[in-house]
């Protein structure tokens, strides 16, 4: 599922360091993108202490997710319109992924509903448009204006599950976060670099 994207970041965590990564390696899964507690890293050591959370203990990641980066390019390449459409079809293929001890490994699938809050994107704004917010940043200098055009975005919110029990809060401002239906701790989600499971 999914090979590395040239540009995005990523890194190679091996089976003998982090016991589940063997499950994710039967399923063939390529990469992936981890959520767990906020204290969440890309280092055996986080990753066999901080991505098992709750009771009973699970862990959650996305494989095909949009990376923080190309979400950014999109926002500032694209009017609110064709952004949109860009958006939809990259999050549509997104798949939400369970891991329970005991368990093992559950796909919830591709998402059952997106939403997108923003009335402007970065490049509508550049151009002189208010953001989500209310925020007029025609008055900043050009090269500063995408900096304020980007702060506070009003980012996706993507859900899975027949009563979407599942919120990915896609906003990296001031973090990508999954609110799973019981648990009153959100995950954060890293969506900046991929792991490859070896």
């Amino acid at each position: 599922m999914g090979a590395p994207l040239l540009g995005v970041n990523a890194k190679t965590i091996n089976q003998t360091d982090v016991t589940w990564i063997s499950k994710i390696i039967e399923k063939q899964i390529k990469n992936f993108n981890i959520c767990g507690s906020a204290d969440i890293l890309l280092n055996k050591k986080s990753l066999n202490k901080d991505f098992f959370q709750g009771v009973p203990p699970r862990g959650y990641f996305f494989t095909e997710m949009i990376s923080y980066q190309e979400f950014l390019d999109v926002l500032a390449s694209k009017n609110l319109l064709d952004a949109k459409v860009a958006l939809l079809q990259k999050f549509n293929i997104s798949h939400l992924w369970i891991f329970t001890e005991g368990k093992g490994l559950e796909d919830f699938g591709v998402p059952s509903k997106i939403d997108l809050p923003f009335t402007a994107t970065i490049k509508d704004c550049v151009e002189g448009a208010k953001t989500t917010l209310g925020n007029d940043c025609s008055s900043y200098k050009l090269s500063e204006r995408r900096s304020c055009c980007a702060e506070k975005f009003s980012g996706p919110s993507v859900y899975w599950g027949k009563r979407s029990d599942f919120k990915l809060m896609y906003s990296p401002d001031p973090s990508v976060r999954l609110k799973v239906f019981g648990e009153s701790k959100h995950r954060y989600c890293n969506v900046q670099s991929l792991v490859i499971p070896r």
